[in-house]
């Protein structure tokens, strides 16, 4: 029988997400929709019909949230898993769920359609999706020969030639999960057992070409919003009030009760969420989404940037940043968003600095956050929830 069921591992929670650590990231709003959402249009595109997501059960909010996603032909079913102990024991806490042959689906893989189609035309009961990177260091990496998985290793530290990161899609077996019950439990336990196993059986390793995002840090939520807006349909609501002299391109979305005032831009491709505010002379460009009941008041200019539900800005210019719910900021706030010497930004994650690979990068702020009037943020920059800022200050590296 083909492949029809989905499992979606949405369980743990990560410190390298800050400052939204406290959520799982699949569960972030981005164009009026949790993450997790988008991922899931994508497998019932592809012909998956049933959904098992697996959420840690105190997670009665996000377990609600999930039961309100309505699809014609796809069923979620809910699995738990305790306590977050990674992926293989994420599997095994379902296995009773889990059908003969299922495809495994990281939570955030919003453009997942065409790589579940692949995994489920595949013929083989258990199959690896890869694509090359530039930062191995990051990611599980697999090595092929003659289409077949090799060797796989959890970020290597160690030179890789031309090195395939594996992709959080897999086709895998009921098979395989009673060989993964009798490996040695680890932080990598999945990687590991992938790793015994294609060294006894022939695994097949689908090269995929187009580039799919990860989520990993607070930072690739740009990249996701991107991979979202690119499969939007451009609309605009009859119930928003646009002023006569704002300038409204044709490729953007502007919901139910937006407020766009007086000479106002929104442009490129850019999302402004229900009852959200953008004020006089005010510019959304670069794809930037303004989320529900968020305010960009006057003379604000939002490019490439998340901004999160009843956040606010007076006044001054946000670049490659996401800001989080509810942060108040003051008249004057300045992101900067490039190094002088154009190399990629770095972000301070937990003790250590992390390098994000993006040349533009400008501030990331936690929920709920207050910033004082004429503050300025260095690249990169990471501001953890409820933080106060006060006035008159550049601040750099992460603020608690």
């Amino acid at each position: 029988m083909p492949t029809t069921q989905g499992v979606i591992l949405a369980a743990g929670k990560s410190s390298r997400f800050s400052p939204f650590s406290e959520m799982h990231k699949s569960s972030f709003h981005i164009c009026g929709r949790p993450i997790i959402f988008w991922t899931l249009d994508s497998l019932a595109a592809a012909g998956i019909t049933e959904a098992l997501i697996i959420i840690n059960p105190e997670e009665t909010t996000f377990k609600q949230e999930l039961h309100s996603y309505k699809h014609d032909t796809l069923q979620i079913k809910i699995g738990f898993q305790p306590v977050a102990q990674g992926m293989a024991d994420a599997l095994l806490s379902v296995r009773e769920q889990l059908a003969d042959n299922f495809i495994v689906v990281n939570a955030a893989q919003v453009k997942a359609e065409a790589a579940t189609r692949q995994l489920i035309e595949n013929p083989s009961p258990l199959v690896l999706l890869a694509q090359p990177t530039d930062q191995p260091t990051l990611f599980g990496i697999v090595t092929v020969e003659n289409g077949l998985a090799t060797h796989i290793w959890e970020k290597p530290q160690q030179r890789v030639n031309e090195p395939l990161r594996v992709v959080g899609m897999y086709k895998l077996s009921k098979q395989f999960i009673e060989f993964l019950s009798e490996q040695q439990p680890s932080e990598y336990m999945l990687e590991e057992g992938l790793d015994t196993f294609v060294g006894q059986n022939q695994v097949p390793v689908l090269i995929y070409a187009e580039q799919l995002s990860s989520l990993k840090y607070a930072w690739h939520l740009l990249d996701i919003k991107n991979d979202i807006l690119s499969q939007a349909q451009p609309f605009i609501s009859a119930t928003a009030t646009i002023h006569p002299t704002a300038l409204i391109d044709d490729d953007v979305i502007i919901e139910y009760g937006a407020v766009v005032g007086a000479f106002a831009i929104v442009s490129e491709g850019s999302y402004v969420g229900k009852n959200a505010v953008v004020g006089q002379h005010c510019i959304v460009r670069k794809q930037s989404v303004i989320e529900a009941h968020a305010e960009v008041q006057r003379q604000a200019e939002i490019s490439n940037t998340l901004f999160m539900a009843g956040a606010t800005i007076h006044s001054g210019f946000i670049g490659d940043s996401v800001v989080g719910k509810e942060v108040k900021i003051g008249a004057g706030f300045i992101t900067a968003n490039k190094r002088f010497d154009r190399q990629p930004v770095e972000v301070m994650i937990t003790d250590a600095k992390v390098s994000s690979g993006k040349q533009a990068l400008g501030v990331l702020i936690g929920s709920g956050t207050t910033i004082g009037i004429q503050v300025g943020t260095m690249p990169g920059t990471l501001i953890m929830s409820a933080t106060v800022v006060q006035p008159g200050i550049i601040i750099k590296g992460k603020v608690e």
